[in-house]
């Protein structure tokens, strides 16, 4: 299975990719997940997409976000789509976004995310460390955890 990666700013992706993109949160954060609440939203223009394609087929995703501090950034909106989770590559949509980020933002020392508690485990298995205690984000339980270069 070959794999094409993209690190793009909102404004560089093409209308196609946003509907993709828009198209996969759709489907697994609020109809696989029956959490409705409005996924799009403003912040999404600031941001730099993180595309995964197999054959022009949109797979594997996650929103980079900048914060005020520049050696921190903030991977949200991870997804694998259901139609590939089956070939197991969760590790290699994680791999490969932070080896994007790092080479796009050079001054990048710490990557947070905000994960879901029932897959923390598999969030260790590729370097991230849980810090502070367990909240819920739209009914489901998370915890902050952090990657560091």
């Amino acid at each position: 299975m070959s794999w094409d990666f993209a690190l793009k700013h909102y404004q560089e992706l093409s209308k196609e990719e946003l509907f993709d993109l828009a198209k996969l949160r759709i489907d697994v954060f609020i109809v696989e997940q029956h959490c409705p609440y409005p996924d799009l939203e403003e912040l999404d223009q600031n941001c730099h997409h993180f595309l995964g394609k197999n054959k022009d087929q949109l797979g594997l995703y996650a929103r980079l976000i900048a914060t005020e501090n520049p050696a921190i950034k903030k991977l949200g909106r991870i997804i694998v789509s259901p139609e590939f989770r089956p070939q197991k590559v969760g590790k290699l949509l994680m791999t490969e976004a932070l080896q994007a980020t790092k080479s796009a933002f050079p001054e990048t020392e710490q990557i947070v995310i905000s994960a879901q508690q029932a897959i923390v485990s598999f969030y260790q298995s590729v370097g991230f460390i849980p810090e502070g205690d367990i909240y819920l984000e739209d009914r489901i339980p998370h915890i902050k955890m952090v990657y560091s270069y």
